[in-house]
């Protein structure tokens, strides 16, 4: 059975708002790399409450998501996928079983997470930065820390508004 856009939005996923308190809407592409400074704070934004969300609720350990999670773009990239998997898997209109072919993306990202963190040795007080090759680093396209950080306690000086 085939659904437009609209009629998937105006349906509405009402368990979604309750669970993360975000309006309900098809999730867009998101694509960090390509994003400016504006759209990756808005970025943060929005995923860092559903990440603090996944790493209670299924009890992540620091070697997987570490608090400094934001500071890695390597997180960044997976979360928000897993995020944007997450959001299709939990609309109204999907088949029941959706929410199970999640967990299968999850079982896989959750893999990925744990590379990356196992590469960086970050902790709960501690930050390393990810090791990259320079040549392959564009100037123009990275965040500093202080833009990032600064980005982050935007969200959370919001985001307590808001709930």
């Amino acid at each position: 059975m085939e659904h437009s856009n609209d009629a998937m939005t105006a349906s509405g996923m009402s368990e979604l708002k309750e669970a993360t308190g975000e309006e309900a809407e098809i999730p867009a592409l998101v694509c960090f790399a390509r994003a400016d400074y504006v759209e990756r704070a808005s970025i943060l934004a929005e995923l860092a409450p559903w990440v603090a969300w996944l790493v209670h609720d299924y009890a992540l350990p620091v070697k997987t998501v570490p608090p400094c999670w934001y500071r890695h773009e390597a997180y960044i990239h997976e979360l928000s996928a897993l995020r944007g998997a997450w959001l299709i898997n939990h609309l109204d209109e999907q088949v029941a079983s959706a929410p199970s072919d999640w967990h299968q993306v999850f079982h896989q990202t959750r893999t990925r997470l744990a590379e990356i963190g196992s590469e960086l040795r970050c902790g709960v007080e501690e930050h390393h930065p990810m090791r990259k090759q320079e040549w392959s680093r564009p100037n123009s396209a990275q965040l500093t820390d202080e833009q990032i950080t600064s980005a982050v306690a935007e969200f959370i000086q919001c985001g307590n508004k808001r709930l």
